[in-house]
């Protein structure tokens, strides 16, 4: 059976959407099982059949994925959008049937839903993409492109590196001074803390944001993690979408 972890269900209120573990796949040895990535060495045939697995689970047939370059460019998915949005590390859409796919292997992907004008979201965020602010980026447009109101929004995160794994030795050089107030201990950083500060700062409230407090690195068994198993590490999903007739 896949194991499908639909943290977040309470605020989001919907079934189309979950966080996918590294269980109930078709892939072998190192990407075993359910690793979505064609970029880390796996076979493409089970990671296309990972891919179907998941999304069939949700109830949708076609999705579109992330490019990921740790950036913080929100792309607008429509009917003609391609499976595969190069250039950006978030997607956000108000098409029915179409699922919105983002990988990650210790980075954060952050799964937006607008209840009220009837929108999705899901952004992919290293610590890259969250100096650059993609989660406000991601609040603008959908903003921009629906009309959303920051605080209609609801925000679900995937499991990804905890406090006591997050480590920067470099971070006076790689990480803005307004993230310093977030290290727990010398060079290591609360990237969930930062992550919640960011969304607040742009008027998400509180109680539409919910975290797994789930560290990648310290659960083998449940989450690939590239920090903990370098090149060889497979990548974990979050997916959401808008059915057909619902919402």
């Amino acid at each position: 059976m896949m194991r499908l972890n639909q943290i977040g269900s309470k605020i989001f209120n919907i079934n189309s959407f979950g966080h996918f573990f590294r269980n109930g796949g078709v892939s072998k040895g190192a990407y075993d099982s359910l690793n979505f990535s064609l970029s880390v060495g796996d076979c493409e045939k089970a990671v296309r059949e990972n891919r179907k697995r998941a999304v069939e689970r949700l109830g949708f047939s076609k999705w579109v994925m992330v490019g990921v370059v740790d950036g913080a460019t929100v792309a607008h998915v429509t009917k003609e959008s391609p499976e595969l949005m190069r250039g950006c590390d978030g997607l956000i859409t108000d098409v029915p049937g179409i699922a919105l796919m983002a990988t990650n292997a210790d980075c954060q992907v952050a799964l937006f839903y607008d209840p009220v004008k009837k929108a999705v979201g899901a952004v992919h965020a290293g610590w890259r993409g969250q100096v650059a602010n993609i989660y406000a980026e991601t609040v603008r447009r959908m903003g921009e492109v629906f009309g959303s109101g920051p605080k209609d929004l609801r925000v679900s995160f995937s499991p990804s590196l905890g406090p006591s794994r997050a480590e920067f030795v470099n971070y006076r050089k790689e990480l803005p001074e307004c993230f310093w107030r977030f290290q727990v201990r010398p060079n290591y950083f609360d990237l969930w803390a930062v992550a919640k500060w960011q969304l607040m700062q742009v008027n998400i409230l509180e109680k539409n944001i919910a975290f797994s407090q789930i560290c990648s690195y310290d659960n083998p068994g449940t989450c690939f993690s590239y920090r903990r198993d370098g090149k060889k590490s497979g990548r974990n999903a979050s997916i959401i979408g808008i059915k057909c007739g619902s919402m």
